[in-house]
């Protein structure tokens, strides 16, 4: 290229004309002319933000979103285990009257089984014989008591569910809450509401229960310790 008095156009070439005689020249051993056609590549400046401020706002959305999506689906857990408790009541009452029917259903048909296996004519004779007595409202009676032993028997363990995940989702929010004022100088809502605004109602509604569930601060440290720790990785220090 020297010789035929190419190499002053080197600042002429396009990028892939450059990049297709480096190879060229690498190939053939031509170190002169690939360090030419290397420097003589158009040069330029750039300029970007602050590494230190981007670093920050990256690291806050990664942390953000982090601790979002590990709350949200104990929040979820949470309200399904509320509603089933709700529920639950209404669908024994409907269970106890099936078995009440039923009951008492089975009663008479095995009365007048009975009835036609002695012999007898006509309709049963009111009262016990035919399931109406004393023994079917006794036995109506431990029906019931059972149904609703278990009803809130039910009710109560879908409450203690609903209890513990509200007590694990607040311990994580009281620690990442904790982590922002000390840290950023901010309130955590308003990271959320940056980062995630989608998640914040259901943050509040977890607020809510701040009174029904006792967090320990123990746990509360520990895991603000953890945030802290993922958090300077993020940064980089």
């Amino acid at each position: 290229m020297k010789k035929n008095g190419l190499g002053k156009l080197y600042d002429r070439l396009t990028p892939k004309e450059r990049f297709k005689l480096v190879v060229e020249a690498e190939i053939r051993g031509d170190n002169k002319e690939f360090g030419q056609l290397v420097r003589s590549a158009p040069r330029y400046t750039y300029e970007h933000a602050d590494p230190a401020y981007t670093d920050l706002v990256k690291a806050s959305k990664d942390l953000t979103w982090t601790i979002c999506l590990d709350l949200l689906p104990r929040l979820s857990n949470m309200r399904m285990a509320r509603a089933f408790a709700e529920i639950l009541p209404l669908a024994c009452g409907t269970f106890a009257e099936d078995a009440r029917d039923c009951y008492l259903r089975g009663r008479r048909e095995g009365a007048e089984r009975a009835w036609r296996a002695a012999g007898k004519e006509g309709d049963l004779p009111k009262g016990e014989p035919n399931g109406e007595g004393s023994g079917a409202k006794e036995a109506l009676g431990r029906l019931s008591v059972r149904m609703e032993w278990a009803s809130e028997g039910f009710a109560d363990v879908a409450h203690k569910v609903e209890l513990e995940n509200a007590k694990r989702a607040l311990t994580l929010w009281e620690a990442f809450g904790a982590f922002c004022r000390e840290e950023l100088g901010m309130e955590p809502k308003k990271l959320v509401r940056f980062w995630y605004e989608a998640a914040l109602e259901e943050i509040e509604e977890l607020e809510v229960r701040r009174e029904e569930v006792e967090i320990e601060r123990e746990d509360v440290e520990k895991t603000a310790a953890a945030i802290e720790e993922g958090w300077r990785k993020l940064v980089g220090n």
